[in-house]
């Protein structure tokens, strides 16, 4: 199954010609290295596009998944995704997993993005956050520690109670509920060890 850990995700063999192209551009666009771990940026981006692929979404939403990060992480326009090939509805994934640039970046944009997922009320784009916010818990230990504790004491469990009820695929819900249990485990033994 889907291995989180892994720093350079492997293509997959069955793949769209779409999909290939997309996993090639975010490798070629998103800049940076990962927070703390020394992975380039993207793998995060690969890793969300390999889980809903494994659990058998389709190609719009994988698509929607790889591209999650482009628009603000990269400056990608919604042209440069029209001319990649992507669907209109490929794009309104991408656009409602994106955060406002109009709020400064922190804390305030996720709530706002929360906000505006909550009003969108779309189940394949929770599916996609719920694997953006998977990857997230999953590989948030080479973060700072509030970031870390942030990630496992609020960002995970507000988004598990938000999402519980939603009918998204089990396995995607059973995925997020252990890694937030996880989380919120780990930082139990980190505090003890104070």
């Amino acid at each position: 199954m889907y291995y989180l850990g892994i720093m350079t995700p492997i293509k997959p063999d069955q793949i769209t010609s779409l999909e290939e192209r997309c996993w090639s551009f975010v490798e070629e666009r998103i800049p940076g290295i990962r927070k703390g771990c020394g992975a380039p940026a993207y793998v995060h981006s690969q890793r969300v596009f390999l889980l809903l692929k494994e659990l058998g979404f389709s190609e719009e939403v994988c698509v929607g998944g790889l591209l999650h990060d482009v628009i603000e992480d990269a400056g990608i326009t919604i042209e440069e995704l029209k001319a990649l090939g992507c669907t209109q509805r490929m794009i309104d994934l991408v656009l409602l997993a994106t955060q406002d640039d109009e709020y400064e970046r922190g804390d305030t944009q996720w709530v706002m993005l929360l906000a505006q997922l909550i009003k969108a009320d779309d189940i394949e784009e929770w599916s996609i956050k719920i694997a953006d916010i998977l990857d997230n818990i999953r590989s948030c230990l080479s973060m700072s520690p509030e970031r870390r504790r942030f990630m496992h004491q609020v960002k995970g469990p507000l988004f598990y109670s938000l999402v519980k009820k939603k009918p998204v695929k089990k396995e995607l819900l059973e995925l997020l509920q252990q890694a937030v249990q996880e989380g919120l485990d780990q930082e139990q033994k980190l505090s003890q060890k104070k």
